[in-house]
C-alpha cells in the first residue's frame, strides 16, 4: 500500500502544466469532497454529477485567478477530457479515450454522451480510505496552490459545510422514504427519469438506511469502528450497482467495510440464499487474497433484525450470477 501511495504521489506532482491551469487539480480535489460525502459509492464518475460541481469549480477558480493575475474560466470539461493523459484516469464511452488530446468535447457532447470516467482501481481504493484521502488531497494543495492555501482550505469548507446545511432534511426525508418502501414488492430496476433527488441527498440518504439496519457493522466481518461524532468506516454498498440498476432499495444494499467493499464489487465472493459466503471454484493468483477468501467461505454474514430489510434474493442471484457463472 505505501509503494502504491508513493507512485500516486509522484504522479499527482506531476500533472504537466497545472501549475499554470489549475483545472486538473481543482477537480481531482472537487473528487475527494465527493468521496468524503458517499456522493461516489463506486469507481464510476459521471460527467452529469461533476457538472452539479460547477459553483464549486467555480469559486476554486476565481480564487486562483484573484492572487495569479489569471483569467481562467470554469471549464468543466476540459479537465475532465485531459485528465485521461496523466494514465490513472479512463473515459467511456471509449471513444472518448482514444479521441486525440486536441478534440477536446463540449460540454454539451460530454453530458449527452452520459460519459462518465474510471481511476485506477489502486488509486480509488487509496482514495476512499480516509487517511490516504487527505494525504494526496495535501499533495495536491501543497504542490499547486501553495501560495494560496489558506484560500483554497476556505472555499473547501465552505462549500462542505454549505452542502450539509442545505441538504441534510432531504437526506433524512430520502432514508425513511427507503426504509417505508421495503413495504412494497422488491424490483430489480428503477427508471432513471424516476429518480427526483439529487446525487448527494440519494447517496447519502441511502448510507443512512443502510447504516440504521446494519447498525454501522460490516456484515461480513462485523467490524464497527466509528469516530467520536459517528462517522463510520463501512460502507452502504449496492448488491446491483446503482449505474446499472439505478435502485437504493435497502434491499439491494448491504454495509461492508471497505476491504470486503471492494472485493464484492470485484466479484471475489457472492451470497447464497442462506446468506452464506459463496466464492468462485477458480483459485486467486494472489496468496493473501486467496487465503481471505479461504477464510471467508461458508461464513454466516450478519443480517438485519427485521426480516424485510434483508438482503433481496433477486438481488443476490443477480450479483452470484456474476460471481459463479450459474
Amino acid at each position: 500500500m505505501i509503494h502504491t501511495l508513493q507512485d500516486y504521489i509522484q504522479r499527482l506532482q506531476d500533472l504537466q502544466n497545472s501549475k499554470q491551469t489549475p483545472h486538473k487539480p481543482f477537480l481531482l480535489l472537487i473528487i475527494m469532497e465527493m468521496l468524503e460525502s458517499d456522493e461516489l459509492p463506486e469507481n464510476r464518475i459521471p460527467f452529469r454529477e461533476i457538472q452539479e460541481k460547477k459553483s464549486f469549480f467555480a469559486d476554486l477558480i476565481a480564487v486562483f485567478n484573484s492572487r495569479n493575475t489569471a483569467n481562467w474560466q470554469p471549464s468543466l470539461h476540459n479537465p475532465f477530457f485531459h485528465l485521461k493523459t496523466n494514465g490513472f484516469w479512463h473515459l467511456d464511452p471509449p471513444e472518448l479515450q482514444s479521441r486525440p488530446a486536441g478534440g477536446t468535447p463540449t460540454e454539451a457532447y460530454l453530458r449527452n454522451a452520459n460519459a462518465t470516467a474510471k481511476l485506477d482501481e489502486r488509486l480509488f481504493v487509496l482514495l476512499v480510505m480516509p487517511q490516504y484521502r487527505e494525504i494526496l488531497r495535501q499533495v495536491l494543495i501543497s504542490t499547486y496552490f501553495s501560495n494560496i492555501r489558506h484560500e483554497i482550505e476556505r472555499v473547501i469548507e465552505e462549500h462542505r459545510t454549505l452542502g450539509l446545511e442545505y441538504i441534510a432534511e432531504d437526506i433524512e426525508s430520502y432514508s425513511e422514504q427507503l426504509m417505508q418502501d421495503t413495504q412494497r414488492p422488491f424490483s430489480m430496476q428503477r427508471d432513471v427519469a424516476s429518480i427526483q433527488v439529487e446525487t448527494p441527498v440519494r447517496s447519502a440518504g441511502f448510507r443512512k438506511a443502510i447504516m440504521k439496519i446494519y447498525k454501522h457493522k460490516c456484515a461480513v466481518c462485523a467490524l464497527d469502528i466509528r469516530t467520536a461524532i459517528g462517522a463510520s468506516i463501512t460502507d452502504a454498498a449496492h448488491i446491483i450497482p446503482f449505474s446499472v440498476s439505478y435502485n437504493d432499495d435497502i434491499r439491494n444494499g448491504i454495509s461492508l467495510c471497505k476491504s470486503h467493499h471492494w472485493a464484492f464489487d470485484a466479484r471475489l465472493f457472492s451470497f447464497n440464499e442462506t446468506y452464506h459466503v459463496i466464492v468462485p471454484p477458480i483459485s486467486h493468483e494472489h496468496e493473501p487474497t486467496a487465503r481471505m477468501l479461504s477464510e471467508l467461505r461458508d461464513k454466516r454474514i450478519w443480517t438485519p433484525s427485521v426480516e424485510r430489510h434483508c438482503p433481496d434474493q433477486e438481488a443476490l442471484a443477480w450479483h452470484r450470477e456474476r460471481v459463479m457463472g450459474e
